[in-house]
Formats: C-alpha cells, sequence, structure tokens
C-alpha cells in the first residue's frame, strides 16, 4: 500500500486478516480520500473493499477498527461515513456488520427500535461465530432509562434459530431429583457459560423469544430483569475481563 495500515484481526486458521488503511492503491478506483476497512485473503492473495455499499459506492468518511470472526465469515467496524446506512443523519461514528459471503455493511449501533444512536460508538468486538458484537458508545438512546452521562458498553446480537433436534425422552421415577440451579450466565443451561448465552439474553431482552431454558441464571445482575446489560456481562466473563458473575 502507498499509505500507512493499522489495526490488523485476523480469522482463526489465519486465512483472513481484515484492517484499516488509508492506501488508494489496494484496490481498483479507491478515490474517497478516506481511511477505508479492507479483508484480505491469505489463500487467494486478493483484498477487497468492505467500507462500501454492494453497489461499489465508497464510504463518504472514515472507517476504522475492524474485527472479524474466528470462522472469518463475519467482520464488524467503525465508521463516520454518513452513506452507509439509509437516512444516516445522526453525524456520528457508528459500528456496522459486513457479512463476506453477503456482503453489504449493515449499521447495528441503533436502539431496539431502530433508532439510530445520538452519539458516536466506537471499539467493536465480535464473538467467535460473528452472532454477537460488543461496542462502547457515548449514545444515551440505546437502552431505556441511560441517564448515567458516561461513555457505556452495548451488545447486538442477531437471532440465532431454535434448535428442531427434539429432546431426549425422560422416564419418571419417584426418586428423581431436580438439576442443581445453572451457575449464573448459563442462559441455556448447557453447563458451559459462551456468547451463545449473551445472544439467548439479547433475543428475549428485545422480545424476540417468550422465555429461557435458564430464565433465573441469565439475570446475572440479580436486577430483577434479564435485559442487554447482562448480556454485556456474559461477554465480559467469556472475554476474560470478569473472574466471575453473580453476587
Amino acid at each position: 500500500g502507498n499509505g500507512h495500515s493499522m489495526h490488523p484481526s485476523v480469522s482463526d486458521d489465519g486465512r483472513y486478516v481484515v484492517f484499516d488503511s488509508a492506501s488508494n492503491n489496494l484496490v481498483v478506483d479507491d478515490n474517497n480520500t478516506s481511511v477505508d476497512v479492507f479483508l484480505h485473503d491469505r489463500e487467494t492473495s486478493t483484498t477487497v473493499l468492505l467500507s462500501a455499499l454492494p453497489d461499489g459506492t465508497q464510504a463518504a468518511g472514515p472507517s476504522r477498527n475492524a474485527v472479524i470472526s474466528e470462522d472469518g465469515r463475519v467482520v464488524a467496524f467503525e465508521s463516520s461515513a454518513a452513506n452507509l446506512a439509509p437516512e444516516d443523519t445522526n453525524l456520528a461514528t457508528d459500528i456496522f456488520l459486513y457479512q463476506v459471503e453477503t456482503g453489504g455493511p449493515q449499521r447495528i449501533s441503533e436502539a431496539n427500535n431502530g433508532s439510530q444512536a445520538t452519539g458516536n460508538s466506537h471499539f467493536a468486538s465480535i464473538s467467535s461465530d460473528g452472532s454477537v458484537v460488543a461496542f462502547e458508545s457515548e449514545a444515551p438512546n440505546l437502552a431505556s432509562d441511560d441517564s448515567n452521562n458516561v461513555i457505556d458498553v452495548f451488545a447486538w446480537g442477531k437471532a440465532l434459530g431454535v434448535p428442531t433436534t427434539p429432546p431426549p425422552a425422560i422416564t419418571a421415577t419417584p426418586t428423581a431429583t431436580p438439576p442443581p440451579p445453572a451457575d449464573p450466565g448459563d442462559a441455556n443451561c448447557s453447563g458451559d457459560v459462551s456468547s451463545i448465552d449473551a445472544a439467548l439474553v439479547l433475543q428475549f431482552g428485545a422480545g424476540l423469544t417468550d422465555s429461557l431454558p435458564c430464565l433465573m441464571a441469565a439475570d446475572v445482575n440479580s436486577s430483577g430483569a434479564v435485559d442487554t446489560i447482562d448480556a454485556a456481562l456474559i461477554l465480559q466473563f467469556v472475554a476474560g475481563l470478569l473472574d466471575s458473575l453473580g453476587a
């Protein structure tokens, strides 16, 4: 490249690398004079521009700090460009999700009702399968009753679907004892706390599902409500930023 390239993130197998660059010679006709986000395939030695619309329209502002899922299929990045999402009029830096197989950025730093953030959002972090993205934001309108006037951490998750495999038959016996309570954060009662639990909590909080296998375990902060704060705490625990969950 003929300009600075920074902030690389690599897929688990080392094949895909995302990064931001001020170079204008990594792809053909890069003429937006902005820092862009690129994806390089080390197996095919090809580089593609991610901070652009499917029709090739380039971002009208800088994009940076990209992160890629372990499987290399999903990328999250931040951009102050106002033309990557429809009716983007907040004059703020937003977080975008890019699915490599389908192409095109999707703005995810939004409230549950689709309202755009009223402040800047930065520093996305992505789960191994790309189903959950955490980020920090100055916006006070991404969660209800956000009145602390400080930068907060939020989590976005897409629907993971409901398993279709029926559970095994259980034969009741008079001496059967109930299973031990699930560990805090184990929303799906799997015996392990992972990013999947955070995604399920986000779905429940957004009204995409009516119940959780272990609802009590999902209320990580014992607030009496299962919401995005619980999902963010689970993600921090999975990432090793917290030693434990619950009291």
